[in-house]
């Protein structure tokens, strides 16, 4: 499993963290989750054997959401 922290632009409210959370646990190979409204972030764990960060990201920009600097921490 790869361990990887997601900057998130915009999540203001608990609606924006549960749609990204809908949307990031429906990529193949998602292993743990966490989205945290304070930090503006979601924490992933996967594996990347069956996924790549990109993916993650891409789920993101088609939920309506921008990443930080491409998203990597």
């Amino acid at each position: 499993m790869e361990t990887k922290i997601i900057k998130i632009k915009d999540i203001v409210n608990e609606q924006d963290a549960d749609k990204i959370a809908h949307v990031l646990q429906h990529v193949w190979g998602i292993g743990q989750l966490d989205v945290n409204i304070k930090r503006g972030e979601a924490t992933i764990s996967f594996d990347k054997n069956m996924a790549s960060y990109e993916d993650f990201v891409q789920a993101i920009h088609e939920s309506g959401y921008a990443v930080e600097d491409g998203g990597l921490q």
